[in-house]
């Protein structure tokens, strides 16, 4: 990243929307208020790309005005490409880790037929029924586990 400053002088009293000479990273831009051999902080918000809006209070016409932010370089959007692209294949890498754990899930399920059988036989073996003709579970079970 590259660090650069725009001064300008305010020239219109209603204007608080600046365009910066160059897009800038987000959260670097910082503004000062040039008073003398001073320089004082003002409030800047960002508004993206290379425009920022100048608090009104903290300006008047006439007012010089200092910004300074930082504007990525080819090597810094290549190293962020690089970053990025890293990122995206952990993140492949997971889903494929994921998608085997369901593949496997989905081979040992128990299907319909047998998961019916084992609920005839808890039927048989408890005395008692566990899901009523509609396929809910019935009040039985439901005081059994109360």
């Amino acid at each position: 990243m590259e660090l650069k400053t725009n001064i300008f002088t305010i020239t219109e009293a209603n204007n608080t929307i600046y365009d910066l000479s160059e897009k800038y990273v987000a959260k670097t831009v910082i503004a000062f208020k040039i008073v003398g051999s001073n320089e004082v902080l003002i409030t800047a918000g960002e508004l993206g790309e290379n425009f920022i809006r100048l608090d009104p209070t903290e300006v008047s016409l006439g007012d010089t005005i200092k910004v300074v932010f930082k504007t990525e370089t080819a090597a810094s959007q290549e190293e962020s490409l690089h970053i990025r692209l890293a990122k995206l294949e952990q993140t492949i890498s997971k889903l494929e880790e994921n998608n085997k754990i369901l593949e496997e899930a989905l081979k040992n399920r128990v299907n319909i037929t047998a998961f019916q059988a084992w609920i005839s036989l808890l039927e048989k073996k408890l005395g008692i029924n566990l899901v009523d003709v509609t396929g809910s579970v019935t009040s039985t079970l439901t005081r059994l586990r109360d």
